[in-house]
């Protein structure tokens, strides 16, 4: 039951991982599962069979994973600490200077974004947000897109880009109201539209930032749940050794 425990908590917050082309945080929730499954194991056996150097195995290895899960914890609350105070719902504008310095140099720099930007139009996140401008009223549309939505798969509010059809904005008469890089940069061509826009990193940003926060909620207590396992199994540790020795005697 313990292993069982174990391996279902550490695998529920991968669920809550909602930010596409994000597969690396998986990553340490995987490892974590295949760490916790085989340290169980080897703590099921010192129990079992009554070998003590098996239970001070499992017990130090217990300690260096909850040292590991804390130590990430902690980094993933530092690097999220920094964002957006508030989201305007009806233009949902994002700025890559709200986010910190670490999200953008490892996720939206010129090298990590190209691959980023590649996976984003394999996985055709703009075809859902295209779904949505045919179906739902133009009011209700800005409620119920991402932020990646929001800022890849549409002319950021400001260019005065018009929305012709669900894949088409034109450049009114009078010109783009502005002559941001942004409006520079989107194009109605499916490929590029604005993924490299200023406003799409952006909007990457903040749905890893808020898939981050969950899974640091989720993993704050499932660190206080190995703290207890861990005490549990150390306070067991003098019962072991007593055990033994009137198995001597």
């Amino acid at each position: 039951m313990l292993i069982v425990g174990q391996i279902t908590t550490t695998w529920a917050p991968m669920h809550d991982i909602s930010v596409p082309c994000a597969n690396f945080l998986t990553m340490p929730v995987f490892l974590l599962g295949v760490a916790l499954l085989i340290v169980s194991v080897v703590g099921l056996i010192a129990v079992l069979c009554r070998v003590l150097i098996l239970h001070r195995v499992y017990l130090f290895v217990m300690l260096l994973i909850i040292t590991a899960l804390f130590t990430f914890i902690l980094f993933s609350f530092i690097i999220t600490i920094k964002g957006p105070k508030m989201e305007n719902s009806s233009g949902r504008e994002y700025r890559l200077n709200d986010f910190s310095d670490w999200l953008q140099k490892h996720f939206v720099g010129v090298r990590d974004w190209l691959g980023i930007h590649c996976c984003l139009v394999d996985e055709d996140v703009c075809d859902s947000f295209g779904n949505k401008l045919s179906v739902l009223p133009a009011a209700a549309v800005w409620e119920v897109i991402t932020p990646i939505e929001s800022g890849c798969c549409r002319p950021p509010p400001q260019c005065g880009y018009k929305l012709k059809n669900v894949s088409y904005w034109e450049v009114p008469k009078s010109g783009l109201t502005s002559r941001d890089d942004d409006c520079i940069t989107w194009k109605n061509d499916e490929d590029t539209l604005c993924f490299n826009c200023d406003s799409c990193k952006a909007g990457f940003l903040l749905q890893l930032r808020q898939d981050l926060m969950i899974l640091n909620f989720l993993n704050t207590f499932f660190l206080i749940y190995l703290i207890i396992v861990l005490l549990l199994g150390f306070f067991s540790l003098p019962n072991q050794l007593q055990s033994d020795k009137l198995s001597n005697i």
